[in-house]
């Protein structure tokens, strides 16, 4: 769970998740020129990650979650299909869930 959280540390990559979870059914194609495609929309990855560069810095944050268990990567041919993992932002609720009841048993509320 702490790399899924260092992961989520990242303004880019949780942009990147959060424009997953806005996908139809949280997937989305990535092209080689950086070009994000969920068989409805269109969008620059810079208008994602909020960077003015391309592909490259996209393609290291998507590692970076896969790495994190929060995305999972497939490849085809010059495209990789990006689409959550359910389970494991779950478990992270729970976890954080966890940490507010534990709190609140505490009297720290």
């Amino acid at each position: 769970m702490e790399r899924a959280f260092c992961a989520l540390a990242d303004p880019a990559r949780l942009q990147i998740i959060s424009f997953l979870a806005h996908m139809h059914h949280g997937k989305a194609v990535v092209d080689r020129h950086g070009q994000v495609f969920d068989g409805t929309t269109e969008a620059s990855c810079c208008l994602i990650t909020q960077s003015p560069s391309r592909f490259v810095p996209l393609v290291d944050h998507l590692y970076e979650l896969e790495a994190a268990g929060l995305v999972a990567i497939g490849h085809q041919q010059d495209l990789l299909t990006c689409s959550l993992r359910p389970h494991t932002l779950k478990s992270l609720a729970e976890e954080l869930m966890a940490f507010a009841t534990l709190e609140h048993q505490n009297g720290c509320v």
